[in-house]
């Protein structure tokens, strides 16, 4: 059910808001790459 919504909202917003909500998982993985490093 909540995968269901989710992917209707995705469907529902606009391009814009799939290129921030890419966006914010690209900084995720950055960060989690980074923390690797150390």
């Amino acid at each position: 059910m909540v995968y269901a919504e989710w992917s209707l909202r995705m469907f529902a917003g606009s391009r814009t808001h799939a290129i921030s909500f890419l966006r914010l998982v690209a900084i995720d993985i950055m960060f989690d790459l980074i923390k690797a490093e150390e």
